[in-house]
C-alpha cells in the first residue's frame, strides 16, 4: 500500500509538470509524455502486474482532465506498459549495457506508438474523415522530445528503483 502511494504521487506530480510546466518550457516542440515514460519505466522496473493500478489511475485523471476522448490514453498507457514489461522479460534488462539500450528503444517506441496513436485519433475523432496523410506532422520536433525523453525516461526508471529498493548496479553473473 505504502508503494502505491508513493506511484500515485510520482503520477500525479507527473501529470502536473505534463500539464502546467512542460508546454511552458517546450512551447515550439512536442513535449515529452512524462505519464507515458512513468508508466513504461515503472513497468520495466516493477513488472506490469504492479504498474497496472496506477498506470489506470494516471490514465483516467489525465483523460479526464484533457483528453477530448476518454479511455483513448489510458489505452495507450497501459498498452505500452504491458508491451514494455512483456518485452523486458524476453530481452536482457538487467545486463548493463544491453539493458540500457533495450529500455532505451522501449521509451523511443513508446514514444512514436504515442505520437502515431494521437495522430490517428486527430484524424478519426477530431476533424472531418477525409483522407488519412502522414506528412511532416509526425516528425516534427521528433528529435528534440526523443533527446529529453529519454533523459527523463532514464530518471524515472532510477526513481521507481529506488522506491523498489532494487540495487542500481545489477551485478553481471
Amino acid at each position: 500500500m505504502k508503494k502505491f502511494i508513493q506511484y500515485f504521487f510520482l503520477f500525479t506530480l507527473m501529470l502536473v509538470l505534463q500539464t502546467s510546466f512542460l508546454p511552458v518550457l517546450f512551447s515550439h516542440n512536442p513535449a515529452p509524455q512524462l505519464i507515458l515514460l512513468s508508466a513504461v519505466a515503472l513497468s520495466l522496473v516493477a513488472g506490469f502486474h504492479k504498474a497496472l493500478l496506477p498506470i489506470i489511475a494516471a490514465g483516467l485523471a489525465y483523460d479526464i482532465a484533457f483528453s477530448p476522448v476518454p479511455g483513448l490514453n489510458t489505452a495507450i498507457f497501459v498498452f505500452a506498459a504491458y508491451l514494455a514489461g512483456f518485452l523486458s522479460r524476453r530481452f536482457l534488462v538487467e545486463n548493463k549495457t544491453g539493458g540500457l539500450l533495450s529500455m532505451a528503444s522501449m521509451a523511443v517506441l513508446a514514444i512514436a506508438f504515442n505520437r502515431f496513436y494521437i495522430l490517428l485519433a486527430d484524424k478519426f475523432f477530431l476533424e472531418d474523415k477525409g483522407q488519412l496523410f502522414f506528412s511532416a506532422a509526425f516528425f516534427r520536433g521528433l528529435p528534440s522530445e526523443i533527446i529529453a525523453s529519454l533523459a527523463v525516461f532514464f530518471a524515472l526508471v532510477l526513481i521507481f528503483q529506488k522506491i523498489e529498493k532494487i540495487p542500481l548496479i545489477v551485478p553481471m553473473k
